[in-house]
Parts: structure tokens; sequence; C-alpha cells
């Protein structure tokens, strides 16, 4: 998980589109499938590893305009070869944040006016384990009412006090592709102004025993959230 994936998922929401997060792990054709039912328009890549798989299938999506890396410039070559062939566009994450530097907030503010509650807002798809991925809908009514109900399990307001802004910290570290994972990690620490922290790069907190609990000694998260196997493991460390 990174700051990159967060903002370019709520830079996808905010400006009245629809966010996708897939598993890393999906092959191009998973990926190829997933990208012709939502229609991308954009694909945000973490690095040129993955930007090769989309290079792969991107003469397959029509709709496809741009392709964002996150992590490193994209090769001049891949470039050149895919605006030259087929007119669409690979961008670094710096030269992304140029373009919106460029334009005016008007821009955004516009573009937020026009969302509605009941407007898809995300689509989560499984992770196509056992069976072929499927694409679940979710309106922007759906998450706001779920961070709630997060917070009124968290909080139980009436019992204990709303945390003051940036006083609720949350550890990243479960993939963002799973709505449980969007719900907490994003929706909800917005809801409460709260604060989300990544582990380092070089921590390999899913694997990685140490790492994990080196992490949350430094995060000290005031909310952690996990699925049973990391309880598990808090379990036995502390046995």
């Amino acid at each position: 998980n990174t700051p990159e994936w967060v903002i370019s998922d709520l830079a996808a929401i905010f400006a009245g589109g629809i966010a996708v997060g897939l598993f890393h792990e999906v092959g191009h054709e998973e990926m190829s499938k997933v990208a012709l039912e939502c229609k991308a328009d954009i694909i945000v890549v973490e690095n040129e590893t993955i930007l090769k798989k989309v290079l792969l299938i991107q003469h397959k999506l029509p709709d496809l305009r741009a392709i964002v890396q996150l992590m490193g410039d994209p090769p001049l070559s891949d470039k050149r070869r895919l605006h030259k062939s087929h007119k669409k566009l690979i961008v670094s994450w710096n030269e992304l944040l140029d373009i919106g530097r460029e334009l005016p907030d008007a821009k955004l503010d516009e573009r937020l006016r026009r969302i509605a509650i009941n407007h898809c807002c995300t689509v989560v798809y499984t992770s196509g384990t056992n069976r072929p991925q499927r694409g679940v809908m979710l309106s922007h009514d759906n998450l706001t009412w779920c961070s709630k109900m997060v917070l009124g399990v968290i909080r139980a307001p009436g019992f204990n006090s709303l945390p003051a802004p940036g006083e609720e910290v949350i550890m990243s570290y479960l993939p963002h592709s799973e709505i449980a994972s969007q719900t907490i990690d994003i929706f909800y620490t917005m809801s409460i102004v709260g604060t989300l922290c990544f582990p380092h790069d070089d921590f390999d907190v899913i694997n990685d025993t140490a790492a994990f609990f080196e992490a949350i000694a430094e995060i000290q998260p005031s909310v952690f959230f996990g699925p049973p196997s990391a309880y598990e493991r808090i379990y036995h460390h502390f046995r």
C-alpha cells in the first residue's frame, strides 16, 4: 500500500469517475477482462513490471487513453511507441501532478457538484483465486453509510468521545483492492479526519512477523483492523 494508491483512488472519485482496484498478482488476461468490463480510460500501475503487463493488452482496450506509472519513470521508448501506434499516453506520477497543478480549482468543483449519492463510486473485484473475478458496484451513499457504521462500532457514540482531528491513527497494510480495507483505511479515516500511516516500503508486514510488529510499534495505531490470521499472529507472539 502507498499514499499514491489512495490519492489515485480518491482522484478518480472526486473527478466524477469510478475507481477500480485490482490485486497486483492478477495476470494480463484477467486485467484485460476487468478493464474491458469497467471501460477503463486511465490505468494506474505501480512500476515498470506492471506497465509491461498493461502494454501487452492495451490494444484490446478501446477506451484506454492513458497509463500512469507511480514508481520511477516509464521507458521513453514505450511512451513514444504507444503514442505513435495508438495515440495513448504513458505518464509518470510527477508528470501527472504537474498536469493537475495547471488545472483551475473550478474544474474540480464543477465535477464534484455533479456527483449524486446514488452514483457508482467504486467497483470492487473478487481476487479470482477459486472462481472468475466478479465486480461489485458500490455507491457514494453505500460507502459513507458504512463509514458511519464503523464509527458506531469503534467509538460507540454516547459512550465514548469522538476522536479529535488527527487523533485516530490507522496502519494501512491490507490490500486496498479489498472493500474492507478501503472502508477502514480510506473512507472511515476521512470521515473522522484521522491519520493514515504506511509501513516502510522494505517492510513486508504481511509475511514477515518481525516487520509486522516493528511497524505496529513505530506507528502505534489507535485502531487496528485485520483478518483472523493477524490476531492469531498477535496471540502467538505474546503467548
